[in-house]
């Protein structure tokens, strides 16, 4: 549930808390993990009152609001409380996820907006690709929505959707600029009703049709991945390597596995789908955990789970490190803290039970001191922070490696940082500190040493992220201070949502 009862947050200023709406879908200076998928692909989800919006509104600045909107791009949630409530004119919905009976007329704009933006081509792919999501289908929001066009291939698309192919063939087969688009949906149905292999690898070649609008009883087959996986994103590949594996197609001798092998390596496809670290680990993991046997039935022979194909796992590795040196700096001086505890190696990630804690700390370790020209990497000792000198020329498996080697149990003082930096004359403009507890309660006031260390090293705009990887998060930090953050759990906005706090974006 995303909270916006705000107390002492109120010291922090509208169009910060209206900018961490935007980011992570919360005013709290507190990011939890799969918020989104939790918040508004539930189907209780209820638009929420924002405090930031009304404070902005009342000082005339409700220009600003609409801008901050464009310029995150994907803040759906947002996009629906200002359509439901504030009836905006120039505001495009990029999904349309809607949990509310009153359809006003500022909703039915927006949403015949995002329709009708669209090319007819574009728009017929869009709504054959996925026909619903969170029980909701395009039929239901064209209807709600009444949707029309004046492009005769528009209403040929809609009335597709409504009515059916038969009823969109009747309706357009006698106008010239709708003959495509009925051809094009023609194709899908034909497609989607196809129990011949072969019969759909060559529709899918001919028009380029994606994975989802293949029918599920031909995911089995291999002349049907080996026409769809050089078509795919690289994000999509990840996501079903799974499922992929499931079906024992990812063998050794497997003529998939080199396709999926050169679509991993194109460089190309990484920087224009800007893939992100976390993903590929996350999606690489969840391969992994396939190849385990998770339950036995003693009552009958139980046949065990095809073992991880070696070329696609070194595949996505060098993909991950491919797409952290793709990375942009901030240009900013780090301290990255990590409990190298030997809880954090056995510990499951909150909201991530793929990865543990220990894997998590590194990815977000890697991708800084790897990125930053200025990081300085510390554990937790026995007795003070240590640092650890890491090679920017290392993997994220040998990064690995190299932590491990260097477990201890020593307890967890989220201030403690900041005081090796003050003690040390360290200048520094963020520090992440990762954890999964803070066990040692009789550890100084963080919001008190971080403000000495601002004061004696007259730095007042060093920021402080929290990053507890548990599920009892840590509940250290100044809510009124914008300049820190709580993040609890992990899923793949997490690095990002790091990046983006310590450039100042919110």
């Amino acid at each position: 549930m995303i909270v916006t009862n705000l107390t002492e947050e109120m010291a922090v200023s509208a169009e910060t808390r209206l900018k961490r709406f935007l980011h992570y879908g919360s005013e709290l200076p507190c990011y939890e993990a799969g918020a989104w998928k939790t918040n508004i692909a539930s189907p209780n989800y209820e638009a929420v009152e924002l405090t930031s919006v009304d404070s902005l509104i009342s000082e005339g600045k409700g220009s600003d609001v609409v801008k901050h909107i464009i310029e995150q791009e994907g803040c759906m949630a947002y996009m629906i409380y200002m359509i439901l409530h504030k009836n905006p004119e120039k505001i495009e919905m990029e999904i349309v996820t809607v949990r509310e009976t009153c359809w006003g007329r500022g909703l039915r704009r927006a949403v015949n907006n995002w329709y009708l933006h669209q090319e007819p081509q574009k728009m017929a792919e869009n709504v054959t690709r996925f026909v619903g999501m969170h029980s909701w289908t395009h039929k239901d929001i064209l209807k709600l929505a009444h949707t029309c066009s004046k492009n005769p291939a528009q209403n040929a698309v809609i009335s597709y959707v409504i009515n059916g192919i038969e009823t969109a063939q009747k309706l357009f087969n006698d106008k010239p600029e709708a003959q495509a688009i009925i051809e094009y949906l023609k194709n899908v149905e034909n497609l989607k009703h196809s129990t011949n292999s072969t019969t759909a690898s060559l529709l899918i070649s001919a028009h380029s049709f994606s994975f989802e609008c293949v029918p599920s009883g031909l995911y089995r087959s291999k002349e049907i991945w080996h026409v769809l996986i050089p078509k795919m994103s690289v994000v999509t590949i990840l996501k079903v390597l799974r499922r992929l594996s499931r079906y024992r197609l990812l063998r050794r001798k497997s003529v998939i596995v080199p396709l999926i092998v050169d679509r991993l390596k194109e460089e190309e496809a990484i920087i224009e789908e800007k893939v992100q670290p976390a993903e590929i680990l996350l999606y690489l993991k969840k391969y992994e955990s396939s190849s385990r046997l998770r339950f036995i039935d003693r009552s009958r022979p139980v046949k065990p789970p095809p073992p991880v194909n070696p070329a696609v796992v070194d595949a996505a590795n060098a993909l991950l490190n491919t797409s952290v040196s793709l990375l942009k700096p901030t240009g900013l001086k780090y301290i990255i803290a990590v409990n190298n505890g030997f809880d954090m190696i056995l510990t499951k990630c909150w909201q991530c039970r793929e990865l543990t804690c220990c894997m998590a700390a590194l990815l977000i370790t890697y991708c800084i001191y790897k990125t930053e020209t200025d990081a300085t990497v510390l554990i937790y000792s026995a007795s003070d922070m240590e640092e650890v000198p890491l090679d920017k020329s290392l993997s994220f498996n040998e990064t690995i490696s190299t932590m491990r080697a260097r477990c201890s149990a020593a307890k967890v003082n989220m201030a403690q940082p900041v005081m090796w930096a003050q003690k040390n004359k360290k200048a520094v403009d963020v520090f992440v500190v990762i954890t999964n507890n803070n066990n040692e309660t009789s550890s100084a006031s963080l919001p008190t040493c971080l403000n000495q260390y601002r004061t004696e090293m007259n730095l007042p705009q060093t920021k402080y992220i929290a990053v507890g990887l548990d599920m009892c998060g840590l509940n250290c930090i100044d809510p009124a201070d914008p300049g820190m953050l709580e993040i609890k759990g992990f899923d793949e906005k997490v690095p990002t949502i790091i990046e983006a706090f310590s450039r100042g974006a919110f």
